[in-house]
């Protein structure tokens, strides 16, 4: 049976590691924030908004007043906010196109980040909330291996 990593490493293309970090600051710096997104994501993985958004901060303004939704799901479960609309457009094509996916992550992986949302944690997807949730996730390029409801 195949490892979680060796799956990860097959379905990621995985070339030598020093290329994809070159490649992500490349693309970064010509101005593709999606490849460089990508680029970034299959050299780390498990990476989370506050990891990446430092990461583009010198080829795309970041912070502004958008947020992301969970997709398709509960428009009360928030995954990050605090977005430049440019990025929120960015990252929600990314999800709806199934170029990166996420997956749930612990609120300290925030913390040891740098970063973390005001708001409750979201703790039950399929609860219909009437105030906004986080829900902490971490990006990658590999769907999730069980079937999960993200």
């Amino acid at each position: 049976m195949e490892s979680n990593t060796e799956r990860s490493e097959r379905i990621r293309g995985i070339r030598n590691k020093e290329d994809l970090l070159d490649e992500w600051d490349k693309l970064g710096r010509l101005g593709d924030i999606e490849g460089a997104i990508i680029s970034y994501v299959k050299a780390y993985d498990y990476v989370s908004f506050v990891e990446l958004d430092k990461k583009l901060m010198p080829f795309i303004y970041t912070e502004g007043d958008f947020a992301l939704f969970l997709p398709d799901c509960n428009e009360m479960i928030v995954l990050w906010a605090g977005l430049s609309e440019k990025l929120s457009e960015i990252y929600a094509r990314l999800l709806r196109e199934k170029r990166i996916f996420v997956e749930p992550t612990s609120f300290l992986t925030y913390f040891i980040d740098g970063g973390n949302l005001k708001f409750p944690l979201c703790k039950q997807l399929k609860r219909k909330y009437k105030k906004i949730h986080w829900l902490p996730i971490t990006l990658r390029v590999v769907p999730p291996m069980r079937r999960t409801e993200l």
